[in-house]
């Protein structure tokens, strides 16, 4: 049996911000977290990103930031289809602004309840409003019972 929304909520939230992480403990980056949730449900999650494997995607972020950010759009995109923003429901991943740089954009999850789950730079998995979120685009993870 898959977990449930709120397991996998509960499970994540408070581990540190970590570009790269791919652990609890460790902490995570909201791409590392996706895919980590995506494992936990039992879904085939691709391991690299365009030309970076999981080890080495980081360096991607410092060298060529724009370039990592179409990867990570297309890493989302791969994994479900884009849906109208006002049709999101539990389990949606959202493309959303990124707290710290409204011009800039992160992806979480739609947790239900009008809340978000990301990995925050300056707050670290967390649930959030999605009023607050500012969603840019919905992917309806096509593979998720809900």
């Amino acid at each position: 049996m898959k977990p449930s929304l709120v397991e996998i909520t509960s499970k994540y939230v408070g581990a540190p911000y970590k570009l790269g992480g791919w652990s609890v403990e460790e902490g995570f980056d909201c791409v590392s977290l996706i895919a980590t949730i995506g494992e936990d449900i039992g879904l085939k999650m691709p391991k690299s990103f365009g030309d970076y494997d999981r080890s080495s995607y980081v360096e991607i972020w410092d060298k060529k930031p724009l370039e990592a950010k179409k990867l990570m759009l297309r890493f989302i995109a791969s994994l479900g289809k884009e849906i109208e923003s006002n049709f999101s429901s539990a389990w949606d991943l959202l493309v959303i602004m990124d707290r710290k740089d409204p011009l800039s954009f992160i992806v979480g999850i739609n947790a239900g309840n009008g809340l978000v789950l990301s990995a925050f730079t300056d707050i670290g998995v967390n649930l959030v409003s999605l009023k607050s979120a500012g969603i840019r685009k919905v992917y309806r993870w096509v593979t998720v019972q809900r």
